[in-house]
């Protein structure tokens, strides 16, 4: 793995801590949008009423992790605030992540999207919502950064980091299953010039 210089990262830094004050700003000030209504009513019940419910819906459009880790902050005595904290958490910390996951692929992307993701205004507005998109964002990142370590080392045990995050992923959202599918793209990635393997 590349080093990477003390330049980078104080630009990491600046990056963060703008990227931290951009999602940060107002998150909580603007009234629940109509879909954030549905994480409010699907995240007030804990383990078991989550459990009992799926045996009795096995079909239900979501599955319930991130309903699950919002119930954390239950009762909700801010749910503006309450309900877009992980978003805003997972929506900051993809900053650093699409830095590894991109340098992974060139050291020269690395800087320019990390900037672009700092800044974006649609990574914003996903941040400071109360729903699992950068959370299922976030750990598609995770994934696919672990992926190409164990592409580049053949350490199996970044194959288990990649498990891991697909497992999170699919038990967030089912729409996360077109996405770990074509992901699998990636055994066919020959890195320097190497030779395919098995």
């Amino acid at each position: 793995m590349e080093r990477i210089s003390a330049k980078e990262i104080i630009l990491l830094i600046f990056c963060l801590l703008l990227g931290f004050t951009l999602r940060f700003y107002r998150f909580d000030q603007k009234s629940l949008w109509w879909d954030e209504i549905y994480t409010y009513n699907d995240s007030r019940f804990g383990l078991k009423e989550q459990i009992t419910f799926y045996k009795e819906n096995p079909t239900f459009l979501h599955p319930p992790l991130f309903f699950l880790l919002t119930h954390l902050f239950y009762p909700f005595t801010s749910p503006e605030r309450d309900l877009r904290l992980i978003p805003l958490i997972f929506g900051t910390l993809s900053i650093p992540m699409i830095y590894l996951l991109s340098k992974s692929f060139s050291s020269r992307i690395a800087l320019p999207c990390t900037l672009i993701l700092t800044v974006m205004t649609y990574h914003i507005s996903l941040s400071q919502e109360g729903r699992s998109y950068s959370f299922i964002m976030f750990f598609g990142m995770v994934s696919l950064y672990f992926f190409m370590l164990y592409l580049k080392t053949l350490k199996k045990i970044f194959l288990l980091g990649t498990a891991l995050s697909f497992a999170i992923m699919f038990h967030t959202s089912y729409s996360s299953i077109p996405f770990i599918t074509f992901s699998q793209i990636l055994w066919f990635y020959k890195i320097n010039g190497q030779e395919q393997r098995p």
